[in-house]
């Protein structure tokens, strides 16, 4: 029905394969197996990768065990965070508009636990993380799972959308990846000035000198935050609107 729908609309888009970053712990789902089970019987037209975002590490397990064919299991999904538009980004330092540092989104348990279970499940971690103080310790726990073994490309912080040049040099070193949208350029572009400053301006969606330092760069949606268009995406890369053009990326 209207997920078939979906799902042809993004392959017209140009897209072959999605991320897909689900609940299925909460009370609107029927549960992992019977979640994902119904979406491999309806025939989906496009491989779906799907995380889940949970902070029960056997909610992995059943995810993993109902994935098959092209629905494949993804991860784990987590937060370390708000968003900049609510002022709930944790920053290390406070807003520029307004009281408070943001919000952290962080339970040091929880989240290595399932961390650590996507990974033994052969599954990835992403942790959404948008202010630097939140940047900060999604690559602490980064940092830690290298230290255990555990392969750079399986990790990657969603958004890194303000992060500063020592942090860059740090993810770097660890190899991690940075998913970013940047359409997000466009979206929070008006009025970001104002809520972080001129100095930390420099630091917001710093596409260029992460891609310089030799971090791996995945360039996302987070739809249906946003549209999800990857020609329109490629063209904020590249032109940056209404934010510092020192940042571009080439076409």
């Amino acid at each position: 029905g209207d997920l078939v729908r979906a799902l042809d609309d993004l392959g017209a888009r140009g897209l072959g394969e999605i991320h897909a970053m689900i609940s299925p712990d909460s009370s609107m789902w029927c549960g992992p197996r019977d979640e994902m089970a119904m979406l491999s019987r309806i025939g989906l037209p496009m491989r779906v990768r799907v995380f889940a975002i949970t902070d029960l590490p056997d909610t992995l397990d059943r995810m993993k065990e109902a994935a098959g064919g092209d629905l494949r299991f993804g991860g784990w999904k987590g937060f370390a965070d708000g968003a900049l538009g609510a002022r709930t980004a944790a920053l290390s330092e406070p807003y520029a508009d307004g009281p408070g540092a943001g919000t952290p989104r962080w339970g040091v348990g929880s989240h290595r636990a399932c961390a650590e279970r996507a990974l033994e499940l052969g599954g990835s971690v992403a942790i959404h993380a948008i202010g630097d103080a939140a940047v900060d310790r999604v690559l602490d726990l980064f940092e830690a799972l290298r230290s255990a073994g555990a392969d750079p490309s399986s990790l990657r912080i969603e958004h890194a959308s303000v992060i500063r040049p020592d942090a860059i040099v740090r993810m770097a070193e660890l190899g991690v990846t940075a998913s970013v949208q940047p359409a997000f350029v466009r979206s929070d572009g008006p009025w970001l000035p104002d809520r972080l400053g001129p100095r930390r301006l420099a630091w917001a969606h710093p596409f260029r000198s992460m891609s310089e330092a030799g971090i791996p760069l995945l360039g996302g949606s987070d739809a249906p935050v946003e549209v999800p268009d990857p020609w329109q995406a490629m063209a904020d890369a590249r032109t940056r609107p209404y934010l510092p053009g020192g940042e571009s990326l080439d076409a």
